[in-house]
């Protein structure tokens, strides 16, 4: 998300502050003195794909677009947790629930893992995939896994959100 808007040098801590602290580094208390500097946010729209390129690459079907939710609420089985959200999938979508991507401790899988991953879910070399889920926040898990992998993708942030509270919009469940 922070590339999105322009930051350069991104790093993620795999695993969080927990993994950090179980291995043993070190960590500093109190007030932080950060050197000043100025961050100007310049939105890479190209990260980004909008209810229409999704339309588009589902209806084309030459763009693979990956939902990161779970299983039970990609098919429809599980109620929405937000209101006047229907139920389901879009019609064509892969689901390729995030939680498939991290162990147990929460660290993002080792590279052969995730390229296993990925190629497991259907998706070739040559594709770059719109990834989505339920409100855009998961999905940056699966750009996250791609960016790791070397590899470009695009992330709805409408998400399920979007799609789903829509009447113009098609689902599918099971």
């Amino acid at each position: 998300m922070l590339k999105t808007f322009g930051a350069a040098h991104v790093q993620v801590l795999n695993g969080g502050l927990d993994a950090w602290t179980r291995a043993g580094s070190v960590t500093d208390g109190g007030d932080a003195r950060p050197l000043p500097a100025r961050f100007e946010a310049r939105l890479d729209r190209g990260a980004l794909a909008g209810i229409e390129t999704v339309r588009r690459a589902l209806t084309e079907g030459t763009t693979p677009v990956l939902d990161a939710r779970g299983a039970a609420r990609f098919r429809g089985d599980s109620a929405e947790p937000r209101p006047g959200v229907r139920p389901g999938h879009m019609p064509g979508a892969r689901n390729l629930p995030y939680s498939t991507l991290v162990d147990e401790a929460g660290r993002l899988r080792d590279r052969a893992a995730l390229e296993a991953t990925f190629k497991a879910s259907g998706l070739d070399d040559a594709a770059v995939p719109i990834t989505t889920c339920g409100s855009g926040v998961t999905a940056a898990i699966l750009v996250l896994a791609l960016t790791v992998l070397g590899r470009p993708a695009q992330l709805y942030d409408g998400s399920w959100a979007e799609w789903g509270s829509r009447s113009d919009t098609p689902i599918q469940t099971g």
